[in-house]
């Protein structure tokens, strides 16, 4: 039952009918308990220059008018909050946010929950649908789909931070139908109602001169895995068929992400034109588009500043999913990664990456500008959730004396540095993950975990490291056994909504020391 009690006798500004106005820029959202709105809730709202008080409304909405390109400190005041209710723990009290300059408003909800009533739980899943087939795309910020290895396959697995099991997802067809390849998008922002999409390439069989075109359809799953929403794509979208000469299956486009609300897809039109599109979540209603007659490559990646990268028109793009608009542009690359918190994502340029060292390529999120890394690195890890990074290289460009490994901080400083001679005496072979302010260093030992502020081993270390972490969001961890040159990597998804784990909480240790 939600609270029926709110606080009345606070001091709060009038809530902001206007709309933003030049300059201008509006924060907002809405407080809720058992899905009702709570009034009464007090919001501040400060930066270095100003401050100013939100509070919610009967229907529990909230609204403010600030100054935009500042940043700003959204703390909810606890005393406001009706007896015997708490903030969820997926609500954080006191969040900054950016009024950037390419948004007019952004949106922030809190939910409460009864106190007490949730408990703190680490869950981790390990079965074959896990096996090496876990997609960035798939991978949210509250959600986590894990489709089958066959793409033709009508089947996923949903992972929920609101449920401790996974629910099974079963596209249905129609008789005369068959699914050639469907797409999993899972939402990629927190500020967002979390959401699941699949974009399917449907076939029909023949049938004479009636027959049924091959159509691309989209349908949005909730965090329960219900089915809400099915739309067939129109504006003539036909997605990428199959040639025989160059694709091995049809498949509805060759990138797709979720942010914010919006579907940013890479697809074809008849004619053979392709586009780029954003489609609302909700209608499939196109937003905006922009088409080439050049062949994208089935490359992106979702950005933690809300923009997305992907290559059009023989560029790699920085796109605001909302309207459009292009922020930046750099070279086309071959691959690229997103890198969690980190303020840069990492590619490939050449379709070849591993001829030699240094093949990777890294580019600041904001502005698509080239990073200066070090030379002749060999391996590299990020930290996915603190955005720190570690280099590890076995000659300097001149075949001469240098570094030989080296931590850089998120905000750009160096951290630990150590010389090729330390590195000999301490056989460091080189890194393989990074994960909340630890690295994976190997040596001919084996794994080893190490603080990466002190190089101290990290406690807990009683068994014998395999597991590497290779994905993680502020609620999810995943972690990956390599197979080796011929065998299958094994991948363990972490659960975590309602803790700060440690690294010895992870799945990383083997069972038995063989």
């Amino acid at each position: 039952m939600a609270p029926s009690e709110s606080i009345s006798a606070i001091e709060c500004d009038e809530y902001a009918t206007a709309e933003p106005g030049s300059g201008e820029f509006a924060l907002q959202g809405n407080v809720l308990a058992d899905g009702v709105g709570v009034g009464g809730i007090r919001i501040d709202v400060s930066s270095s220059t100003s401050s100013t008080v939100a509070c919610t409304r009967a229907d529990g909405r909230w609204r403010v008018v600030v100054e935009r390109n500042a940043s700003y400190i959204l703390e909810i005041d606890r005393e406001t909050l009706p007896s015997g209710w708490e903030l969820s723990s997926n609500s954080e009290t006191r969040v900054p946010v950016e009024a950037s300059e390419r948004m007019t408003s952004l949106t922030r909800n809190y939910t409460l929950v009864e106190a007490g009533s949730e408990v703190s739980q680490l869950t981790t899943f390990r079965d074959v649908a896990l096996d090496g087939h876990i997609y960035e795309t798939g991978l949210g910020a509250e959600l986590v789909v894990v489709p089958d290895d066959n793409v033709r396959s009508p089947t996923a697995k949903l992972y929920s931070l609101a449920a401790p099991e996974p629910i099974s997802i079963v596209l249905d067809l129609e008789a005369n139908e068959e699914l050639e390849s469907a797409m999993w998008l899972a939402e990629q922002s927190p500020e967002s109602t979390p959401k699941a999409v699949a974009l399917l390439y449907i076939s029909t069989e023949a049938s004479g001169l009636n027959a049924t075109k091959d159509r691309v359809q989209m349908r949005v799953f909730d965090n329960d895995g219900v089915e809400i929403a099915r739309h067939d794509l129109g504006n003539q979208i036909i997605g990428i068929p199959y040639n025989a000469s160059s694709a091995p299956v049809a498949r509805p486009a060759e990138y797709a992400a979720l942010v914010g609300g919006t579907i940013v897809a890479s697809t074809m039109r008849e004619g053979n034109q392709y586009v780029l599109v954003g489609l609302d979540v909700d209608d499939a209603e196109e937003l905006w588009r922009k088409t080439s007659d050049i062949e994208p490559e089935s490359v992106g990646a979702a950005l933690p500043n809300g923009l997305v990268a992907v290559d059009w028109d023989d560029s790699l793009l920085g796109i605001d999913p909302a309207t459009g608009d292009v922020a930046w542009s750099a070279p086309r690359q071959r691959s690229v990664d997103a890198q969690g918190a980190a303020r840069f994502i990492t590619s490939y340029e050449s379709a070849s990456a591993w001829t030699g060292p240094d093949p990777v390529e890294a580019f600041d999120v904001e502005t698509g500008k080239y990073l200066d890394l070090p030379d002749g690195f060999q391996s590299y890890a990020v930290d996915q959730r603190t955005g720190d990074s570690a280099f590890a290289w076995f000659l300097s460009a001149d075949g001469g004396p240098g570094d030989g490994f080296m931590i850089r901080r998120a905000d750009g400083s160096s951290g630990i540095r150590l010389s090729q001679g330390e590195i000999r005496d301490l056989d460091l072979a080189g890194v393989r993950g990074a994960w909340n302010g630890f690295v994976w260093v190997e040596t001919s030992a084996g794994l080893d975990v190490v603080d990466i502020v002190t190089g101290d081993r990290a406690d807990g270390m009683a068994g014998r490291v395999i597991g590497v972490p290779v994905y993680a969001r502020d609620g999810w961890t995943i972690t990956e056994v390599s197979g080796g040159t011929f065998g299958n990597d094994v991948a363990t998804l972490s659960r975590h909504p309602n803790v700060d784990i440690s690294v010895v909480d992870l799945p990383i240790f083997a069972a038995t020391d063989d």
